[in-house]
């Protein structure tokens, strides 16, 4: 269980580092005003890491290892699922510079919810 606590604790910033990754060719799609097959794998390979980071954080809650600011680390949790893909839902069918700028945003807004997640872990 201590290699559990340890990988929950240390994978954001694995996350964070992604998440920078995405926000950087987000930048350079965002110029040729088009979505890249890169971006779009990126974001998905974001999104099975946090799925990953809820399932350690749900295996170590339930064997009550760990009690940060429980409520809203699970907010913070929840929402760092939800958000990628009620974005690609939004943005389907779609294609420009506003997906772009939208995925950005997005992207954006989960580095924020991550290094919140992780505040309250503490």
């Amino acid at each position: 269980m201590e290699r559990l606590l340890l990988l929950h604790d240390r994978l954001p910033f694995t996350i964070l580092a992604l998440l920078a990754l995405v926000l950087l060719w987000g930048l350079v799609d965002l110029i040729r005003a088009r979505v890249s097959q890169g971006l779009l794998a990126l974001l998905w390979i974001g999104q099975l890491l946090l799925c990953a980071q809820a399932l350690l954080g749900l295996i170590l809650l339930l064997a009550n290892l760990r009690h940060p600011q429980l409520a809203l680390h699970l907010i913070y949790g929840l929402l760092s699922l939800l958000l990628l893909p009620a974005t690609r839902f939004y943005t389907k069918g779609r294609s420009g510079r506003g997906v772009v700028a939208t995925l950005l945003a997005c992207s954006f807004v989960l580095l924020i919810v991550v290094l919140r997640a992780s505040a309250t872990a503490l």
